[in-house]
């Protein structure tokens, strides 16, 4: 798990790029919604064949913790926003 005080777009690619062992583009990263203290983001492999992952992005003192959940390929999100 990363902490840090910031954490961007590159951070995070930059996380799941060490887990799958390739390139990840930035781009690909799609924010989902905000709940609580809790940011969802969202990443998949752009053919949809590849890693999907769900992005939370956590407070946790004075630093932001980032947790990445490997999904199965093709997998859709399920943040729902009431």
């Amino acid at each position: 798990m990363l902490k840090s005080h910031r954490i961007g777009a590159l951070d995070i690619a930059g996380a799941i790029s060490e887990r799958i062992g390739s390139y990840v583009d930035m781009y690909s990263i799609e924010f989902l919604a905000v709940d609580g203290d809790r940011i969802h983001c969202w990443y998949q492999h752009p053919a949809n064949d590849g890693p999907t992952f769900a992005i939370a992005l956590t407070v946790e003192g004075n630093e932001w913790a980032l947790q990445l959940t490997e999904q199965l390929p093709g997998a859709e999100q399920n943040v729902e926003i009431p």
